[in-house]
């Protein structure tokens, strides 16, 4: 909780604060499938409350963990594609893999789409769904590890 204050100008044209209130803050997250009428259900939930929420929508992936799997293996082939086609061109073979190094770094798997909702729409009087019109953005994510091998 924070409180919170409204700036004014006094009688000699100072700035002074004014307390008005106290800010309590709630963080929540739902997730559900891409389906576009229980979102207008959902927004139209939101527009109906009285403590007018700032919200944001953001759009991501089902099994991150099954996407993160398929990015370690295709940078591996693509590693081992590459160090064949250098190898060959080079004259030699690759021999044994004697090091991958990989930064286990954390990935985040969200659309690029910025989904507004028009201030208006967020103070109706009851809940009534929203009808909403929307396809995420692709989701861009790459992976990198390198390999280093042998050569025989």
């Amino acid at each position: 909780m924070n409180t919170k204050y409204e700036s004014y100008r006094d009688k000699n044209n100072n700035y002074q604060s004014k307390f008005v209130g106290y800010c309590c803050t709630h963080g929540l997250r739902l997730e559900f499938d891409l389906d576009m009428k229980l979102l207008g259900v959902t927004l139209g939930a939101i527009a109906a409350c009285e403590a007018n929420p700032r919200f944001s929508i953001r759009f991501s992936i089902k099994d991150a963990s099954a996407i993160s799997a398929e990015l370690l293996e295709n940078a591996i082939e693509n590693a081992k594609w590459k160090a064949d086609i250098l190898a060959k061109s080079a004259g030699v073979n690759l021999g044994e893999i004697l090091r991958i190094d990989y930064s286990w770094s954390e990935h985040h798997f969200y659309s690029n789409t910025d989904m507004k909702v028009a201030e208006d729409m967020l103070y109706l009087s009851e809940a009534a769904p929203m009808a909403v019109d929307i396809e995420p953005d692709d989701i861009n994510v790459s992976d990198t590890a390198t390999v280093v091998w042998a050569i025989a």
